[in-house]
């Protein structure tokens, strides 16, 4: 049966996927929302634009947390990075039996199936973490019927008074199709040399 995951970096050589991944994490920056990404195989420049990991191992999720914790999380669990391994190299390892390189002294205490490794992570410092911000999430933001006000408020505000009511486009469609044409005349102004060639 095909594989129907796909992961949106695949087949992009390493720099297209870092330049991909860096301009999802500038829109994340300017529209002050959430991004979710999914990826196999990640640089390690990749793996740092990231606020948050999550891994899933046989459907259980054995980590979520700040990126820059999640390599020390698995040391400390027992298992030890090969040589020069990046951080995304080393999660994927750990959820690979054939792969993954235990510590000396570990041997029998370190997590072996997905329920050891999720049951391990619920009893952690991390986990504990994830649980104070939601706690500080719904204080914040659950039940506050003023915020719903003011964000249903600011999308009408930010529609276009000639977009169709109802449409989840803020512009109607000449304003999107004379934006497109202001955009090519720029790039045409941009790159004039080829174009005055190609008339000539």
């Amino acid at each position: 049966m095909p594989n129907k995951f796909h992961s949106s970096t695949r087949g992009l050589d390493s720099s297209t996927a870092l330049e991909f991944v860096t301009a999802l994490r500038t829109a994340t920056d300017i529209r002050g929302v959430a991004t979710a990404f999914t990826a196999y195989q990640a640089s390690e420049s990749v793996c740092k634009l990231f606020d948050k990991i999550c891994l899933i191992y046989e459907g259980r999720m054995v980590y979520f947390g700040p990126s820059d914790l999640a390599r020390q999380y698995f040391i400390h669990l027992g298992f030890e990075p090969a040589n020069r391994q990046t951080t995304p190299d080393f999660l994927v390892a750990v959820t690979d039996p054939e792969a993954r390189k235990v510590r000396e002294g570990f041997e029998n205490r370190a997590p072996r199936t997905a329920d050891d490794f999720a049951r391990k992570f619920l009893e952690s410092d991390v986990a504990t973490i994830n649980e104070r911000d939601m706690d500080s999430y719904r204080k914040d933001f659950i039940g506050k019927g003023d915020l719903a006000k003011a964000y249903s408020r600011q999308v009408k505000d930010e529609h276009a008074k000639t977009a169709r009511k109802g449409s989840p486009y803020i512009v109607s469609v000449p304003m999107q199709t004379r934006a497109v044409i202001v955009r090519r005349f720029q790039i045409l102004k941009g790159n004039i040399a080829p174009q005055a060639a190609q008339i000539l």
